[in-house]
């Protein structure tokens, strides 16, 4: 959900220039710090730390590979192409990695057993129902 409002205010912010400027900040501070303040509110500051490390850092790493894949010599706006492909890829993987691994928790099921009776007109049951 924080990623899914982070988006949304880059779109409305990126269409709305060059008043859209507040939203793109709401959009990158929802980025990095929506998921982990959540993982924060759910108990769980490691997993607020991993996801932090994550949307940092494979941005970076991507574009650091971008960048060492690049062949310039000398061409003018270098590094450009791995910055365009690098960050947006990123940060996508970082999202998904986030709500793939970090975000699942299990959950214990209750044990229940409950009696049941059904009374039809010529035959009743009687029975255990339960949950595992």
């Amino acid at each position: 959900m924080a990623d899914g409002i982070s988006l949304a205010s880059a779109v409305v912010g990126g269409l709305a220039e060059p008043t859209g400027e507040p939203l793109l900040w709401i959009a990158g501070g929802g980025y990095l710090l929506g998921a982990p303040i959540v993982h924060l509110a759910h108990g769980n500051p490691g997993r607020a730390v991993a996801s932090l490390g994550l949307r940092v850092g494979l941005p970076v790493a991507f574009v650091g590979v971008g960048t060492v894949l690049e062949d310039c010599q000398g061409q003018d706006f270098c590094g450009l192409a791995s910055v365009l492909i690098g960050v947006p890829l990123g940060m996508a993987t970082a999202i998904a990695l986030d709500a793939a691994v970090l975000s699942r928790d299990t959950v214990k099921r209750p044990f229940a057993i409950v009696p049941t009776a059904t009374l039809g007109t010529r035959s009743a049951t009687v029975g255990l129902s339960g949950a595992f």
